[in-house]
């Protein structure tokens, strides 16, 4: 029997904590569809000592033959990261990342690399409003 994709986020939580010393905590990102084989499992991870990037949803496929049944999503992120998250939401927390790259690149810049910051700028700013929609549900896992 399949299990369901709370089931499968909780499995997947406890895995990951018993090969990575340094996570911290797991929390399901939702909307989770239970209704739909194809919309993935989002887990926020939070790590300490990785790097602060901010939100870089990373992507897996399903592995039903190694007993992942549902396509994932992982965000790691810093345990400072996650204290603002908790603070401003997926969004707002994004959207600050964004502004910070944004006023980096406001330095003169050749124009050739200006005109790929903005390139940048702009494609995260597309990022984040596609994830506007996530939040932060149940709590899988702490230490």
């Amino acid at each position: 029997m399949k299990k369901s994709k709370l089931e499968a986020a909780k499995s997947m939580a406890k895995a990951h904590s018993l090969v990575e010393p340094n996570l911290k905590r797991v929390c399901l990102i939702e909307p989770l569809d239970n209704d739909d084989p194809n919309d993935p499992i989002k887990l926020l991870e939070v790590v300490e000592g990785t790097l602060e990037m901010g939100i870089e949803p990373v992507a897996f496929t399903a592995d039903p033959a190694r007993g992942i049944e549902y396509p994932s999503i992982i965000v790691e992120i810093s345990p400072d990261e996650y204290q603002e998250i908790r603070d401003l939401g997926f969004a707002k927390f994004h959207r600050k990342r964004v502004d910070l790259l944004g006023k980096k690149g406001s330095v003169a810049v050749a124009p050739k690399h200006r005109r790929a910051l903005r390139s940048n700028v702009a494609r995260e700013q597309q990022r984040a409003e596609r994830r506007d929609g996530w939040t932060l549900g149940e709590e899988l896992l702490a230490r």
